[in-house]
């Protein structure tokens, strides 16, 4: 009788300990996938186009463009900008089509 709970205890525990295991890689597939889906490449302004560039060159005029990334799947490209007025950074994404998106 003892050989049988302890038995069932050892699968019970071992059963756990796979569903944990289970959980914790899916929780971490999901976050890598997460992660990989807003990945931006930085990019050069003549590698854009056109609509793009009418934009940043409009922000220009406030802002200095630190930095411009994009990402491909999104089709968006994001912008690192630095005022003019008072040097705060400002991230601003715009779609293929030039415009700004929150």
């Amino acid at each position: 009788m003892k050989t049988m709970v302890l038995a069932f205890a050892l699968t019970l525990c071992a059963g756990i300990s796979t569903y944990a295991q289970q959980d914790v890689a899916e929780k971490s597939t999901i976050e890598y996938v997460a992660q990989q889906e807003d990945v931006y490449v930085k990019i050069s302004f003549d590698d854009l186009n056109s609509n793009v560039q009418n934009a940043i060159t409009k922000l220009s005029e406030e802002f200095t463009v630190k930095e411009l990334a994009y990402n491909v799947e999104k089709k968006l490209t994001k912008i690192t900008l630095v005022s003019k007025a008072d040097e705060s950074e400002k991230i601003v994404i715009l779609d293929d089509e030039g415009k700004a998106i929150q």
